[in-house]
């Protein structure tokens, strides 16, 4: 760690650094949390510093449902990329300029690949980034006008994009990022914030919700509890309930925790990516995530729910309602009115249905995670036209879209 006179936690509130404001970055603040989940190295503040952008977040209150106190995590009105993902991209860029690495690759259902471009642009790094064609919306005009940021949209299935993107990176002898640990450590701030929310109040939270793909965010936010519990800095019983949320579309963790099942099989992955509520939310086999936040579940409780478009229809408005009394006015796509980020809007549904079906009882405290849904404004959007993303599709095999971007983007070969 970087203090040298920082003596040995005894507590979770001893990693907090009250010298940053949480509506300020996250980061900065729980800094010290990242080697205790592990993160050896872990970057300095100094270097976190530099590449900050704004990682905030604040909580707010909503009307209570049912007999339920509601609160919401707002991970989005703060954060310079407009959702959580610029937590992942901050580290991920603290990360790479200690390896000393010019270019990255990524491949993203949309948000980390907007957060990452932004924050690798503002630091010089170039960046390859695959999503899929439906989800190209979350690149606004000004990321495309970025120089040294280049996209390439698939109309292909998830698992190809993915594909595609790692034999990229090895082909050209790129950096592949985020890596698994730096995902995982950037989820750890989340759960500190979230400490400071639940403990505060009467009586401490006891649910936390947010929706699900590839649970990267639940699995880094309990990794953290887990951790600090072992280490003796946090009292097990204070460690909130997890209720995971994923769209009926696409839930193989839904189906397998529903089952009793520790594994995700072939069984659960159903998906109908055409029923979508969301398809920024498009991973279809999350199965080493699923077993680790399966062990999380059992060990500190909670719960995996579903919630299909009549769900949607029935609570959305009247969470759209209170967000915006709240203070919070989710951006919309001009072409259609929809709201631009449907996930963190799937966990308060989802967090309402559960309080229905009984899941989360009357007389309870429960924070829903609002991930993403107001879409910073850009102060200065680049001179340069914006280039639209290179179109990939069925038409060639994997190695040979390699070859073809490669030329494209005139990348030479190691």
């Amino acid at each position: 760690m970087d203090d040298p006179s920082l003596t040995v936690p005894r507590s979770w509130r001893d990693l907090i650094d009250e010298r940053h404001g949480a509506d300020q970055s996250l980061l900065l603040r729980y800094w010290k949390a990242l080697e205790v989940v592990g993160l050896r190295p872990a970057p300095s503040l100094e270097s976190l510093q530099a590449v900050s952008r704004g990682e905030g977040a604040r909580v707010l209150p909503l009307p209570p449902y049912c007999d339920v106190e509601l609160s919401v995590s707002d991970e989005t009105s703060l954060m310079s990329s407009g959702t959580y993902k610029a937590l992942d991209a901050c580290l991920t860029v603290a990360m790479v300029e200690r390896q000393g690495t010019g270019r990255v690759v990524t491949s993203s259902g949309g948000n980390l690949g907007h957060a990452l471009a932004r924050y690798c642009h503002a630091r010089g790094i170039e960046t390859f980034c695959f999503q899929p064609r439906s989800t190209g919306y979350k690149l606004d005009a000004s990321t495309l006008a970025f120089p040294g940021v280049h996209v390439a949209s698939a109309d292909l299935p998830e698992p190809e994009i993915k594909a595609l993107a790692r034999g990229f990176a090895e082909r050209f002898g790129l950096l592949h990022v985020p890596a698994l640990p730096w995902r995982l450590a950037a989820s750890a701030a989340r759960a500190m914030f979230l400490l400071e929310a639940v403990q505060s109040g009467p009586a401490p939270v006891e649910w936390i919700a947010q929706a699900m793909c590839a649970g990267y965010g639940p699995v880094g936010i309990y990794d953290c509890f887990a951790a600090l519990v072992d280490g003796g800095l946090l009292a097990a019983e204070r460690v909130p309930k997890l209720l995971g949320i994923q769209q009926q579309a696409n839930a193989p963790m839904v189906r397998a925790w529903s089952e009793g099942s520790r594994e995700i099989g072939q069984r659960h992955r159903r998906p109908r990516p055409a029923a979508y509520l969301e398809p920024g939310l498009y991973n279809t086999d999350p199965g080493a995530n699923y077993t680790r936040l399966h062990a999380h579940l059992e060990r500190f409780g909670g719960a995996l729910v579903g919630v299909d478009g009549r769900d949607y229809e029935r609570h959305a408005e009247r969470v759209v309602q209170w967000l915006a009394d709240a203070g919070v006015v989710l951006t919309r796509r001009p072409e259609s009115d929809e709201v631009l980020e449907k996930a963190g809007l799937l966990a308060a549904v989802g967090l309402l249905e559960a309080i229905e079906r009984g899941h989360v009882a009357p007389g309870a405290r429960a924070l829903s995670l609002l991930t993403g849904g107001v879409r910073a404004s850009v102060p200065s959007v680049p001179a340069a036209r914006p280039r639209p993303p290179i179109e990939v599709d069925g038409s060639l095999g994997l190695d040979a879209w390699v070859e073809e971007l490669g030329r494209r983007w005139s990348l030479p070969s190691p």
